[in-house]
Protein backbone atom coordinates (compact mmCIF):
# COMPACT_ATOMS: atom_id res chain seq x y z
CA UNK A 1 0.00 0.00 0.00
CA UNK A 2 1.34 3.15 -0.76
CA UNK A 3 1.68 6.64 0.72
CA UNK A 4 -1.24 8.26 -1.03
CA UNK A 5 -3.35 4.90 -0.42
CA UNK A 6 -2.94 4.83 3.39
CA UNK A 7 -3.82 8.46 3.40
CA UNK A 8 -7.11 8.00 1.28
CA UNK A 9 -7.43 4.67 3.91
CA UNK A 10 -6.90 6.82 7.10
CA UNK A 11 -9.41 9.69 5.80
CA UNK A 12 -12.19 7.07 5.09
CA UNK A 13 -12.45 5.56 8.55
CA UNK A 14 -11.31 8.72 11.11
CA UNK A 15 -15.50 9.63 10.73
CA UNK A 16 -17.71 8.35 13.65
CA UNK A 17 -20.30 6.88 11.11
CA UNK A 18 -17.88 5.36 8.73
CA UNK A 19 -15.61 3.99 11.82
CA UNK A 20 -18.71 2.39 12.75
CA UNK A 21 -20.20 0.97 9.66
CA UNK A 22 -16.49 -0.52 9.19
CA UNK A 23 -16.67 -2.38 12.62
CA UNK A 24 -20.27 -3.38 11.75
CA UNK A 25 -19.00 -5.08 8.48
CA UNK A 26 -15.51 -6.48 10.14
CA UNK A 27 -18.76 -8.56 11.85
CA UNK A 28 -19.97 -9.96 8.98
CA UNK A 29 -21.66 -8.80 5.29
CA UNK A 30 -24.77 -6.66 5.82
CA UNK A 31 -26.94 -5.16 3.43
CA UNK A 32 -27.67 -1.08 2.68
CA UNK A 33 -31.23 -1.96 4.78
CA UNK A 34 -29.75 -3.81 7.85
CA UNK A 35 -27.10 -0.42 8.08
CA UNK A 36 -29.74 0.97 8.31
CA UNK A 37 -31.42 -0.29 10.17
CA UNK A 38 -28.46 -0.55 12.97
CA UNK A 39 -27.55 2.67 12.42
CA UNK A 40 -30.49 4.52 12.77
CA UNK A 41 -29.98 6.56 9.77
CA UNK A 42 -31.41 7.62 6.40
CA UNK A 43 -30.13 5.48 3.31
CA UNK A 44 -29.25 7.91 1.16
CA UNK A 45 -26.50 9.05 3.72
CA UNK A 46 -25.75 5.29 4.89
CA UNK A 47 -25.16 5.06 0.66
CA UNK A 48 -23.00 8.04 0.79
CA UNK A 49 -20.75 6.81 3.75
CA UNK A 50 -20.89 3.11 1.86
CA UNK A 51 -19.47 4.83 -1.38
CA UNK A 52 -16.83 6.54 0.43
CA UNK A 53 -15.37 3.46 2.09
CA UNK A 54 -16.22 1.00 -1.11
CA UNK A 55 -13.54 3.61 -2.96
CA UNK A 56 -10.98 3.91 0.04
CA UNK A 57 -11.70 -0.47 -0.33
CA UNK A 58 -11.80 -0.24 2.78
CA UNK A 59 -15.31 -1.88 2.50
CA UNK A 60 -16.43 -4.56 -1.24
CA UNK A 61 -19.97 -4.05 -2.12
CA UNK A 62 -21.57 -7.62 -3.59
CA UNK A 63 -24.94 -7.30 -5.18
CA UNK A 64 -27.12 -10.34 -4.61
CA UNK A 65 -30.79 -10.19 -6.61
CA UNK A 66 -32.22 -6.69 -5.97
CA UNK A 67 -29.77 -6.33 -2.83
CA UNK A 68 -26.08 -4.77 -2.03
CA UNK A 69 -24.20 -6.36 0.51
CA UNK A 70 -20.83 -4.71 2.18
CA UNK A 71 -18.46 -6.73 3.94
CA UNK A 72 -14.78 -5.98 5.34
CA UNK A 73 -12.51 -6.08 2.27
CA UNK A 74 -10.43 -9.77 2.45
CA UNK A 75 -7.15 -7.50 2.34
CA UNK A 76 -4.74 -8.60 5.04
CA UNK A 77 -3.50 -5.22 5.96
CA UNK A 78 -6.58 -3.66 5.62
CA UNK A 79 -8.18 -5.84 8.23
CA UNK A 80 -5.49 -5.59 10.58
CA UNK A 81 -5.47 -1.66 10.77
CA UNK A 82 -9.54 -2.25 11.45
CA UNK A 83 -8.56 -4.54 13.97
CA UNK A 84 -6.10 -2.52 15.42
CA UNK A 85 -8.72 0.66 15.61
CA UNK A 86 -10.77 -1.39 17.28
CA UNK A 87 -8.52 -2.59 20.19
CA UNK A 88 -7.75 1.55 20.51
CA UNK A 89 -11.89 1.74 21.65
CA UNK A 90 -13.14 0.88 25.24
CA UNK A 91 -13.88 -2.87 25.39
CA UNK A 92 -17.48 -2.08 26.88
CA UNK A 93 -18.35 1.01 24.75
CA UNK A 94 -22.05 1.12 25.08
CA UNK A 95 -22.86 2.12 21.23
CA UNK A 96 -20.36 -0.60 20.15
CA UNK A 97 -21.81 -3.18 22.79
CA UNK A 98 -25.54 -2.18 21.40
CA UNK A 99 -24.14 -2.56 17.67
CA UNK A 100 -22.72 -5.82 18.40
CA UNK A 101 -26.05 -7.41 20.30
CA UNK A 102 -27.86 -5.97 16.34
CA UNK A 103 -25.63 -8.16 14.82
CA UNK A 104 -26.07 -11.03 16.80
CA UNK A 105 -29.78 -10.83 16.45
CA UNK A 106 -29.73 -10.70 13.50
CA UNK A 107 -27.25 -13.73 12.45
CA UNK A 108 -30.02 -15.32 14.76
CA UNK A 109 -32.22 -14.57 12.23
CA UNK A 110 -30.28 -15.74 9.38
CA UNK A 111 -29.32 -19.01 10.56
CA UNK A 112 -33.16 -19.88 11.35
CA UNK A 113 -34.04 -18.92 7.75
CA UNK A 114 -31.07 -21.23 6.56
CA UNK A 115 -32.03 -24.20 8.96
CA UNK A 116 -35.62 -23.63 7.74
CA UNK A 117 -33.97 -23.96 4.05
CA UNK A 118 -32.07 -26.92 4.86
CA UNK A 119 -34.55 -28.89 6.52
CA UNK A 120 -36.43 -28.51 3.08
CA UNK A 121 -33.88 -29.20 0.90
CA UNK A 122 -30.90 -31.00 2.50
CA UNK A 123 -31.34 -34.50 1.11
CA UNK A 124 -29.94 -32.96 -2.24
CA UNK A 125 -27.30 -30.94 -0.70
CA UNK A 126 -24.09 -32.90 0.55
CA UNK A 127 -23.52 -34.59 -3.19
CA UNK A 128 -20.88 -36.74 -1.75
CA UNK A 129 -22.50 -38.05 1.16
CA UNK A 130 -25.93 -38.27 -0.82
CA UNK A 131 -23.52 -40.52 -2.91
CA UNK A 132 -21.79 -43.11 -0.23
CA UNK A 133 -18.36 -41.13 -0.46
CA UNK A 134 -16.24 -40.62 2.21
CA UNK A 135 -16.63 -36.77 2.20
CA UNK A 136 -14.81 -36.37 5.65
CA UNK A 137 -11.35 -37.88 4.57
CA UNK A 138 -11.63 -35.48 0.82
CA UNK A 139 -12.43 -32.58 3.62
CA UNK A 140 -9.19 -33.11 6.03
CA UNK A 141 -7.21 -33.65 3.06
CA UNK A 142 -7.88 -29.98 1.81
CA UNK A 143 -5.66 -28.81 4.65
CA UNK A 144 -2.54 -30.17 2.57
CA UNK A 145 -2.65 -27.94 -0.01
CA UNK A 146 -2.77 -24.97 1.55
CA UNK A 147 0.06 -22.82 1.39
CA UNK A 148 2.61 -21.29 4.03
CA UNK A 149 1.88 -17.77 5.36
CA UNK A 150 -1.53 -15.60 5.01
CA UNK A 151 -4.12 -17.31 2.72
CA UNK A 152 -7.19 -15.42 1.33
CA UNK A 153 -9.51 -17.79 -0.12
CA UNK A 154 -12.07 -17.98 -2.52
CA UNK A 155 -14.07 -20.70 -2.04
CA UNK A 156 -15.84 -20.76 -5.85
CA UNK A 157 -19.02 -22.45 -5.74
CA UNK A 158 -19.30 -23.00 -1.81
CA UNK A 159 -22.56 -24.60 -1.93
CA UNK A 160 -24.36 -25.03 2.03
CA UNK A 161 -20.47 -23.78 3.00
CA UNK A 162 -18.91 -26.95 4.32
CA UNK A 163 -15.04 -26.47 3.45
CA UNK A 164 -15.06 -22.89 3.48
CA UNK A 165 -16.58 -23.42 7.31
CA UNK A 166 -13.63 -26.34 7.66
CA UNK A 167 -10.87 -24.35 6.19
CA UNK A 168 -11.68 -21.40 8.30
CA UNK A 169 -9.49 -22.05 11.13
CA UNK A 170 -6.30 -22.21 8.45
CA UNK A 171 -7.26 -18.82 6.86
CA UNK A 172 -6.64 -15.69 7.61
CA UNK A 173 -9.56 -14.09 5.07
CA UNK A 174 -12.02 -16.10 3.15
CA UNK A 175 -15.17 -15.44 0.51
CA UNK A 176 -17.48 -18.08 -0.49
CA UNK A 177 -19.45 -17.38 -3.76
CA UNK A 178 -22.76 -19.31 -5.09
CA UNK A 179 -25.53 -18.19 -7.67
CA UNK A 180 -28.19 -20.10 -5.51
CA UNK A 181 -29.69 -17.93 -3.29
CA UNK A 182 -30.89 -21.14 -1.24
CA UNK A 183 -27.19 -22.29 -0.92
CA UNK A 184 -26.31 -18.68 0.43
CA UNK A 185 -29.44 -18.70 2.86
CA UNK A 186 -27.98 -21.43 4.72
CA UNK A 187 -24.28 -20.88 3.88
CA UNK A 188 -24.63 -17.72 5.60
CA UNK A 189 -26.51 -19.21 8.50
CA UNK A 190 -24.01 -21.62 9.09
CA UNK A 191 -21.04 -19.01 8.76
CA UNK A 192 -23.83 -17.06 11.58
CA UNK A 193 -23.99 -19.91 14.06
CA UNK A 194 -20.23 -20.37 13.68
CA UNK A 195 -19.37 -16.47 14.38
CA UNK A 196 -16.16 -16.15 12.14
CA UNK A 197 -15.66 -12.35 11.09
CA UNK A 198 -13.08 -13.26 8.34
CA UNK A 199 -15.44 -15.42 6.23
CA UNK A 200 -17.52 -13.40 3.72
CA UNK A 201 -20.72 -15.09 1.74
CA UNK A 202 -21.56 -13.55 -1.39
CA UNK A 203 -23.61 -13.95 -4.88
CA UNK A 204 -21.82 -14.91 -7.81
CA UNK A 205 -21.51 -16.19 -11.12
CA UNK A 206 -18.31 -18.20 -11.75
CA UNK A 207 -17.79 -17.13 -15.65
CA UNK A 208 -18.01 -13.59 -14.64
CA UNK A 209 -16.66 -13.36 -10.90
CA UNK A 210 -17.34 -10.18 -8.53
CA UNK A 211 -14.11 -10.25 -7.85
CA UNK A 212 -10.69 -7.77 -8.64
CA UNK A 213 -7.90 -9.54 -10.29
CA UNK A 214 -5.43 -11.14 -8.29
CA UNK A 215 -7.44 -10.59 -5.09
CA UNK A 216 -6.72 -14.31 -3.64
CA UNK A 217 -4.22 -16.50 -3.53
CA UNK A 218 -5.86 -19.88 -3.53
CA UNK A 219 -8.81 -20.51 -5.13
CA UNK A 220 -11.23 -24.03 -3.98
CA UNK A 221 -13.67 -25.43 -6.76
CA UNK A 222 -14.75 -28.32 -4.92
CA UNK A 223 -17.52 -30.55 -6.89
CA UNK A 224 -18.64 -27.79 -9.26
CA UNK A 225 -16.43 -28.69 -12.62
CA UNK A 226 -19.09 -31.29 -13.32
CA UNK A 227 -21.75 -28.86 -13.29
CA UNK A 228 -19.86 -26.47 -15.32
CA UNK A 229 -21.60 -26.02 -18.96
CA UNK A 230 -18.08 -23.90 -20.27
CA UNK A 231 -15.26 -25.00 -17.35
CA UNK A 232 -12.67 -23.15 -19.65
CA UNK A 233 -14.40 -19.71 -19.29
CA UNK A 234 -15.04 -20.48 -15.71
CA UNK A 235 -11.04 -21.13 -15.01
CA UNK A 236 -10.23 -18.24 -16.80
CA UNK A 237 -11.94 -15.96 -14.30
CA UNK A 238 -10.54 -18.17 -11.57
CA UNK A 239 -6.96 -17.20 -13.21
CA UNK A 240 -7.90 -13.88 -12.91
CA UNK A 241 -8.68 -13.31 -9.65
CA UNK A 242 -5.70 -15.90 -8.55
CA UNK A 243 -2.35 -13.51 -7.67
CA UNK A 244 0.92 -14.31 -9.14
CA UNK A 245 2.03 -17.76 -7.41
CA UNK A 246 -1.26 -18.33 -6.27
CA UNK A 247 -2.99 -21.95 -6.37
CA UNK A 248 -6.04 -23.80 -7.39
CA UNK A 249 -7.22 -26.64 -5.97
CA UNK A 250 -10.17 -29.32 -7.89
CA UNK A 251 -11.95 -31.26 -6.00
CA UNK A 252 -14.14 -33.70 -8.57
CA UNK A 253 -14.60 -37.28 -9.37
CA UNK A 254 -12.48 -38.87 -11.87
CA UNK A 255 -13.73 -40.67 -15.20
CA UNK A 256 -16.81 -42.80 -14.39
CA UNK A 257 -19.94 -44.26 -16.38
CA UNK A 258 -22.96 -43.13 -14.38
CA UNK A 259 -24.96 -41.58 -17.09
CA UNK A 260 -27.66 -41.30 -14.24
CA UNK A 261 -26.08 -38.38 -12.71
CA UNK A 262 -26.47 -36.33 -15.72
CA UNK A 263 -30.43 -36.46 -15.17
CA UNK A 264 -30.72 -37.30 -11.52
CA UNK A 265 -28.29 -34.37 -10.58
CA UNK A 266 -27.84 -31.86 -13.45
CA UNK A 267 -23.90 -32.88 -13.84
CA UNK A 268 -22.00 -31.79 -17.43
CA UNK A 269 -19.64 -34.07 -17.02
CA UNK A 270 -18.72 -37.78 -16.14
CA UNK A 271 -15.28 -36.54 -14.37
CA UNK A 272 -12.38 -35.82 -15.59
CA UNK A 273 -9.02 -37.57 -16.43
CA UNK A 274 -5.57 -35.78 -15.67
CA UNK A 275 -4.66 -35.29 -18.66
CA UNK A 276 -8.12 -33.30 -19.32
CA UNK A 277 -8.07 -31.16 -16.30
CA UNK A 278 -4.61 -30.05 -17.72
CA UNK A 279 -5.70 -28.85 -20.96
CA UNK A 280 -8.62 -26.60 -19.37
CA UNK A 281 -5.66 -24.81 -16.77
CA UNK A 282 -3.42 -24.88 -19.03
CA UNK A 283 -5.71 -22.64 -21.68
CA UNK A 284 -6.18 -20.47 -18.44
CA UNK A 285 -2.82 -20.06 -18.22
CA UNK A 286 -2.27 -22.15 -14.83
CA UNK A 287 -0.12 -24.74 -14.66
CA UNK A 288 -1.40 -28.23 -13.54
CA UNK A 289 1.44 -29.27 -10.54
CA UNK A 290 -0.34 -32.98 -9.27
CA UNK A 291 -2.89 -35.03 -8.67
CA UNK A 292 -4.25 -37.36 -5.66
CA UNK A 293 -6.66 -39.77 -5.42
CA UNK A 294 -8.51 -39.78 -1.91
CA UNK A 295 -11.35 -41.09 -2.53
CA UNK A 296 -12.52 -44.62 -4.85
CA UNK A 297 -15.47 -45.83 -3.22
CA UNK A 298 -18.10 -46.07 -5.16
CA UNK A 299 -16.60 -43.19 -7.28
CA UNK A 300 -12.81 -42.14 -7.41
CA UNK A 301 -12.59 -38.50 -6.08
CA UNK A 302 -9.36 -36.62 -7.07
CA UNK A 303 -7.51 -33.25 -5.91
CA UNK A 304 -5.81 -31.00 -8.17
CA UNK A 305 -3.10 -28.80 -7.38
CA UNK A 306 -2.66 -25.89 -9.75
CA UNK A 307 -0.28 -23.33 -9.84
CA UNK A 308 -0.24 -19.75 -11.44
CA UNK A 309 3.41 -18.64 -12.74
Amino acid sequence: MDYDQSVALLRAIAEPTRLRMTLLCAQGELSVGELTQILGQSQPRVSRHLKLLSESQVLVRFAEGAQSFYALTADVQIRRLVEQARELIDRDDVMLARDAEQVAALRERRFQRGQQIFADRAQNWNELEALGIDHKAVQQRLVQYLPDGPVNLLDAGLGTGEQLLHLAQYIDAGTGLDINSNMLAVARSQVAKAQYTHLTVISGNLYQLPVPDRAHNVVLMHMVMHFLDRPRQALLEVARVLEPGGRLIIVDFAPHHLESLKAELAHQWLGFADAQIDQFVSGAGLHLVASETVAIDPLTVKIWHCSKP
